[in-house]
């Protein structure tokens, strides 16, 4: 994340398509493919813990991210798309803390769930 902020610190969208789950404790790739698989019962439950694995230890945003608070102001946002080649889920990131360039569980928020669809460009 803090590679593409710093490359394109003016873009509104970054595609993040790596691997999101770390290979020890953090199990975001679990709840990502949960995420995918969910219907209207679960979306909310897993959205809720793919977000909070997302910055939990050895999760993606669980570091500071170099650039964040610079490339996105305080109320600014972006859109972030996760994407595991069979699926993808789209995130909205509003900037609420603009001093430590982190990234917040309640800072984003669920905008769609594509699943048999790779997003490929922002």
């Amino acid at each position: 994340m803090a590679g593409a902020i710093a490359a394109q610190a003016s873009y509104g969208a970054y595609i993040i398509s790596t691997d999101i789950a770390n290979s020890g404790s953090n199990t975001s790739g679990t709840a990502f493919a949960d995420l995918l698989g969910s219907n209207a019962t679960s979306l909310a439950t897993n959205f809720a813990a793919f977000t909070a694995q997302l910055v939990a230890s050895g999760g993606i945003f669980n570091s500071t991210i170099s650039g964040l608070d610079s490339a996105i102001a305080s109320g600014e946002s972006a859109l972030l798309s996760f994407d595991n080649g069979t699926g993808s889920v789209v995130v909205r990131f509003v900037n609420t803390t603009t001093t430590a360039n982190t990234v917040l569980a309640t800072e984003l928020s669920l905008v769609g769930v594509f699943t048999n669809t790779v997003l490929a460009a922002a």
